[in-house]
């Protein structure tokens, strides 16, 4: 057997052994989302749409309006919390980020239910989106009607 019918080979378990060595050797871009998520975050939302769209009144939410907020992230003792500049939030982390979820009232049977997904672009980078539902109190039977919702995507960055 000559060196030219083994060299195909012999460059296969090169490149693998290169492969895995990189795989080792090279740590993810995140520790993980427990270590790194929490801190305060520089957030810039954008709305991606709203039922509650107005053309005519300039204070209705439009899609493509911004805002900026400043989250602080912690470790609780249920997993980690999200304050921002409207209240907390609890959430669970998850393999990329962390999802938070609540209903807070908002006066006169009106309720929102806020979903936040964030998700780890790196330590100090992360983009996500927030889902707002609105609800009200039918006084007559009790049940909750969908009054409407807001859809943001964010991008943030750690201080």
């Amino acid at each position: 057997m000559r060196l030219n019918d083994k060299l195909p080979s012999i460059l296969y378990y090169l490149f693998f052994a290169a492969l895995m060595a990189a795989f080792l050797c090279c740590g993810p871009a995140c520790a993980s989302p427990a270590q790194d998520l929490p801190g305060t975050w520089n957030v810039v939302a954008q709305l991606v749409t709203s039922t509650t769209e107005n053309p005519n009144d300039p204070y209705a939410p439009k899609p493509g309006m911004t805002k900026p907020d400043t989250w602080s992230i912690y470790n609780g003792d249920a997993g980690p919390v999200l304050r921002g500049s409207s209240g907390s939030i609890a959430g669970q982390y998850t393999e990329k980020g962390a999802v938070f979820e609540g209903t807070y009232p908002l006066g006169s049977g009106v309720y929102v239910a806020v979903k936040i997904e964030c998700f780890m672009n790196g330590s100090s980078s992360m983009y996500g989106t927030n889902e707002n539902d609105y609800w009200g109190t039918n006084t007559v039977t009790g049940e909750m009607i969908k009054l409407g919702m807001e859809s943001w995507k964010f991008r943030a960055k750690k201080q």
